[in-house]
């Protein structure tokens, strides 16, 4: 077993019960529950084959066609808005993104759930956003 009390255990599955909950995960029992991406199987593998032709690469430059891909798909995207080549977005119906936004270059934007972009935001290249819907506390996710 570890001396690090933060660590999960090493030894037997038995050894688990003994270890509080707020130090140790259990993922063995996560289920998605009531989860839905909020689209049709089809819609999200259109949106996965556009994404990762004119999003995620880096030789499709313009971004009017983006923004109104995005906006085809559910996205409320503002006015002025500029998004950079390299661009991850998860699922774009899930996604707000307000006037005069830059997105820079290899953001990502991993929205299980929603995301909102106020007016005049600058996401940096490289940013990572990770949202979620599940109940941190809860021992099995």
């Amino acid at each position: 077993m570890s001396s690090d009390p933060a660590s999960p255990p090493t030894s037997s599955p038995q050894a688990a019960d003994d270890i509080p909950s707020s130090v140790w995960t259990d993922l063995s029992g996560f289920t998605v529950g009531d989860y839905s991406p909020g689209r049709s199987r089809v819609v999200q593998l259109l949106w996965y084959y556009t994404s990762l032709v004119l999003f995620e690469s880096s030789w499709f430059p313009f971004v009017g066609p983006k923004v109104w891909l995005l906006r085809c798909f559910g996205a409320q995207i503002g006015d002025g808005v500029v998004i950079k080549p390299n661009v991850r977005i998860k699922f774009p119906w899930r996604l707000t993104v307000g006037d005069h936004c830059w997105i820079g270059q290899e953001a990502w934007i991993d929205n299980i759930a929603a995301v909102e972009i106020g007016n005049h935001v600058c996401v940096s290249q490289g940013a990572y956003f990770c949202t979620g819907n599940h109940d941190h506390r809860r021992r099995h996710f």
